[in-house]
């Protein structure tokens, strides 16, 4: 009877274990659902349009970012645009139809905090 109790609880272990190895990892470098469409006459995912800023890296060594899931540097370029800066949190990328700044949060933006200015005391609460 004694072996049987850690004998069982091995036996649980490893088949958990099996279970869960059996997950796939999901890549935090892939891009986000919708970010490709497939043509239908090619079958093969294309990129869509609209350019879009998944992931920044910058170090001392190099700058790198990746844009609608594609890794890219400085001088590259996509759909007609040149990479020319790369920022913590946006890119600007140049073409003949202008300037382009791709933001890493685009639904973030900056608001400037105001203090809310609390009543000041009279003698009737004191």
């Amino acid at each position: 009877m004694r072996i049987i109790g850690p004998l069982a609880a091995g036996l649980t272990l490893a088949l958990f274990s099996l279970t869960s190895a059996t997950q796939p990892l999901r890549d935090p470098t892939r891009p986000p659902p919708g970010a490709f469409v497939v043509s239908k006459a090619a079958g093969k995912p294309a990129v869509r349009k609209s350019m879009t800023l998944q992931t920044v890296l910058i170090s001392p060594q190099r700058r790198t970012v990746v844009i609608s899931g594609r890794v890219m540097s400085i001088g590259d370029t996509m759909d007609g645009y040149r990479l020319v800066e790369i920022r913590e949190a946006e890119v600007v990328m140049k073409g003949s139809k202008g300037t382009r700044t791709l933001h890493l949060y685009p639904a973030v933006s900056k608001v400037a905090a105001t203090v809310a200015k609390l009543p000041e005391k009279t003698k009737d609460r004191e």
